[in-house]
C-alpha cells in the first residue's frame, strides 16, 4: 500500500486493508509519532514500514511495540532533534532486518549511545547515510552481531579505525572525507597476530569520492577474503599492484591526480592475481607500450575498461 507526496494534506496514516505487509507512507506529515498513529493498521501483519520524509520530529518509546513481524524500517529524511535513541525503544526485527536512517542530520559518534534501547540481535543492513558523522570505528558496531552491510556514505567522515574485530561483508563509505585509506589488520604483538584481520567476513569495500592520497601496501595484507575494491575518485599519487593480487573487482576510475602506476616488485604476487573485472576509465596518467606489461600477469581477466583515459606513445 503506497500513501505518498501529500504533504501537509495527509496527516494521519488512513485505513490499511488487513492483509497489507507492505506499507510506503512518505512525503506526508506526521510530526509526532505515537501508538495511536497507526490505530488503522494491522501491525503483526506489517513487514516493511517506510515513513520517509513525514517531516517527523518525535516518536515515542512504544511506537514499534507491535509491529512484531517488522523486516525493514526507512525514517529517512526525518529530522529527529532530540531523544532519537527512545524511538528504538521496544523495535525488534525478525531475521534480516534492515534499520535505514538516511538523510536526518545524525551527528552522533558513539553508536552505542545512539542504540542503546535497539535490540540489535538480527540487523542484517543498517544505513546511517548523508548524515554529519565525523568519526566511526568498527568498535561502533561490533553489538550488532550479524550486521553484514553497513552504509555509511555522504558522511563527513575524515578516518575510518577498525580496533574491534566485527563480522560485516559489505561497507560503503563513498562521498566522505577520507584522506586515509583504513587499515583492515589488527596488528599484535607477536608474529601470529600480524595478519589477523578486523573484518574477517568483509568481501566488498566501497570509498569512491574520497580525497584518498594512497594505499600503503600493507592495509590489505590480512584481507584475504576482500573480492571487491572500489576507490573511483580520489586524489591517488601512486598505486602499488601489488596490493590487489587477491581481488576479483577493482575499479580505480577517475583518479584526478594520479602520477605513476608502480609494477609489482616481484611477479610472482600478480602472475597468480584473480582479478577479473578491472575498470581504469578517466585515468590522467599517460601509457607508454612498456607500461602495459601491467597487465601480463592478469590471467583470470575477464573484463578491461580503459575508457576516456589519456595515452601517448
Amino acid at each position: 500500500m503506497i500513501c505518498s507526496n501529500h504533504g501537509d494534506k495527509l496527516d494521519f496514516i488512513p485505513m490499511v486493508p488487513k492483509n497489507i505487509k507492505m506499507l510506503t507512507f512518505t512525503s506526508n506529515t506526521l510530526n509526532n509519532v505515537t501508538e495511536k498513529t497507526f490505530h488503522n493498521m494491522t501491525r503483526s501483519k506489517i513487514t516493511h514500514l517506510i515513513l520517509a520524509g513525514n517531516d517527523i520530529r518525535y516518536i515515542s518509546r512504544n511506537t514499534f511495540r507491535e509491529f512484531t513481524s517488522l523486516a525493514y524500517l526507512d525514517l529517512s529524511y526525518n529530522v529527529i532533534p532530540v531523544d532519537l535513541e527512545i524511538a528504538f525503544s521496544n523495535l525488534r526485527f525478525v531475521e534480516n532486518g534492515s534499520l535505514i536512517l538516511n538523510h536526518m542530520n545524525i551527528t552522533e559518534t558513539k553508536m552505542n549511545e545512539l542504540f542503546r534501547y535497539l535490540d540489535k540481535k538480527r540487523i542484517q543492513t543498517l544505513s546511517l547515510g548523508f548524515n554529519n558523522l565525523m568519526y566511526i570505528d568498527s568498535c561502533d558496531w561490533v553489538n550488532f552481531p550479524t550486521l553484514k552491510t553497513l552504509n555509511i556514505t555522504g558522511n563527513e567522515l575524515r578516518n575510518i579505525t577498525f580496533k574491534c574485530q566485527t563480522k560485516v561483508e559489505i561497507i560503503h563509505a563513498d562521498f566522505n572525507n577520507l584522506v586515509t585509506f583504513p587499515n583492515f589488520c589488527l596488528d599484535g604483538d607477536n608474529s601470529t597476530d600480524f595478519n589477523k584481520t578486523s573484518v574477517p567476513n568483509l568481501i566488498s569495500f566501497s570509498a569512491t569520492n574520497n580525497m584518498l592520497k594512497e594505499i600503503p601496501p600493507n592495509v590489505l595484507k590480512c584481507m584475504e577474503d576482500l573480492r571487491e575494491l572500489f576507490i573511483t575518485k580520489n586524489s591517488f599519487h601512486e598505486i602499488e599492484l601489488q596490493s590487489f593480487y587477491q581481488l576479483h573487482t577493482l575499479e580505480l576510475s577517475s583518479i584526478f591526480r594520479y602520477y605513476q602506476i608502480i609494477k609489482p616488485r616481484s611477479q610472482s604476487k600478480i602472475l597468480t592475481a584473480s582479478i577479473e573485472h578491472l575498470m581504469l576509465q578517466n585515468l590522467s596518467f599517460r601509457i607508454v607500450p612498456t607500461d602495459l606489461e601491467i597487465f601480463k600477469g592478469l590471467h583470470r581477466l575477464r573484463s578491461l575498461d580503459l575508457s576516456y583515459s589519456q595515452s601517448a606513445v
